[in-house]
């Protein structure tokens, strides 16, 4: 195994590479951040395995720790504590790297660290886009989305996390790489621009996407988000 920095489209990756990115993927991959430390093969592209690499005693195995590169310099935005259906306990961090200070508001970009047992074992930074914010709430201002989280979680009841950038929703899907985003990123070609979040108190999440005065409601088909049925 070693620790390898690439970049993915407009991301940077850090992560474990034991086996190559995305394994059983049918589409590019937009970043992940972990990758399985063993050389099984996985057929799953957008869920994570049932099946835990938890040993007999219960315990998971710790993955290989790299850098966090905005552990020391950038804002934190928050965490978000999960349960990974094949690492375990995992910790979400969000950051907002903060770039540029002129004459109108500082402007930086979106990153998120993955930590296990508070060590750092994966990472991702969007390198294309300026934010005005990026973390695990809106930021409070006249332009920003509705979040209502009535479960009281950024995740939902499968296992995907939420993150706030000014004027859009960032969504991290378990795989049994980790986490991917898949291109929902500030600058992915999956964006959730203009985008409100509701999760209702039994974990059921649904977006609503707003494009040229339009809104539509999105759900979760156990795979993607896709367009509500009317």
């Amino acid at each position: 195994m070693m620790d390898r920095s690439v970049m993915v489209g407009r991301f940077i990756v850090l992560a474990v590479v034991a086996v190559p990115l995305m394994v059983g993927c049918t589409e590019p991959p937009s970043d992940s951040t972990v990758v399985s430390p063993s050389a099984e093969p996985t057929g799953a592209a957008h869920s994570a395995s049932s099946s835990g690499s938890a040993s007999s005693s219960g315990k998971y195995q710790q993955l290989r720790v790299i850098d966090d590169p905005c552990h020391d310099y950038c804002v934190e935005g928050g965490s978000v504590e999960v349960k990974h259906p094949r690492y375990g306990p995992m910790t979400v961090v969000s950051y907002w790297d903060k770039r540029s200070e002129g004459d109108g508001p500082p402007r930086g970009n979106a990153a998120y660290a993955l930590y296990q047992n508070d060590k750092p074992i994966g990472y991702v930074e969007d390198t294309d886009k300026d934010l005005l914010w990026f973390g695990t709430r809106p930021a409070e201002s006249p332009t920003s989305e509705s979040w209502n989280v009535e479960n009281g979680s950024n995740v939902d009841k499968y296992g995907n996390v939420y993150l706030s950038y000014s004027g859009g929703v960032t969504v991290l899907t378990p795989t049994d790489q980790g986490y991917n985003s898949y291109n929902s990123m500030p600058s992915g070609v999956n964006a959730y621009r203009n985008t409100d979040l509701h999760i209702t108190p039994e974990g059921e999440p649904t977006l609503t996407v707003e494009k040229n005065g339009k809104k539509t409601l999105m759900h979760w088909d156990g795979n993607q988000f896709v367009p509500q049925q009317a």
